[in-house]
């Protein structure tokens, strides 16, 4: 489920149906919520994202770090 369906969700009435104003409210805070979470899902991504291109560089670095090492052992 997305932000649009849930923003787009219709209820049909019932004589005895619930508070449209509260029901409209409720969405309301899960759709802040829904738009709060993706945020700090793609600052993660983005975090891990970054974090993953320094662990390349540094095992690339011990790459060639470990070449220099063992031609000074030789």
């Amino acid at each position: 489920m997305n932000r649009d369906e849930i923003v787009n969700k219709r209820f049909s009435h019932s004589l005895f149906g619930y508070n449209m104003a509260e029901v409209d409210e409720f969405i309301d805070e899960i759709t802040c919520e829904l738009d709060d979470l993706a945020q700090r899902l793609e600052n993660a991504q983005r975090e891990l994202d970054e974090k993953e291109a320094e662990l390349a560089k540094n095992a690339e670095r011990l790459k060639i770090l470990a070449r220099e090492i063992k031609k000074y052992r030789e």
